[in-house]
């Protein structure tokens, strides 16, 4: 498995294909609210786990997989930190969680 700091380049020059005009176009079509640009939250992780909920998963995309909550439930995500702390989070139907190697990119809840 890749290092943190690997994992962590590797997402930023994903998320660098991208200038912030396509990041805010992107939220505004899918009702977010433009804040939510400061409000992700890019977090390492040793282990996480999609629960109670209807999660749909995309298709690996630069090495990328997108996380969906809903349609019609909400879906919780537990993460293992590194360091062997559980955190739980609640995502209301469409809003997306970003893995990527041992990164997660999290919305606010």
């Amino acid at each position: 498995m890749a290092s943190k700091r690997t994992d962590i380049e590797k997402l930023k020059k994903t998320l660098a294909k991208y200038d912030r005009s396509t990041v805010i176009a992107s939220l505004r079509e899918l009702d977010f609210p433009i804040a939510m640009v400061v409000g992700f939250r890019v977090k390492t992780f040793k282990d996480i786990q999609f629960e109670d909920g209807d999660w749909q998963q995309s298709e690996p995309k630069d090495d990328c997989i997108t996380y969906t909550a809903g349609p019609v439930f909400p879906g919780e995500v537990e993460i293992t930190h590194p360091d062997g702390t559980k955190q739980k989070h609640e995502y209301q139907p469409g809003k997306k969680v970003y893995v990527y190697g041992s990164v997660v990119h999290l919305p606010p809840e």
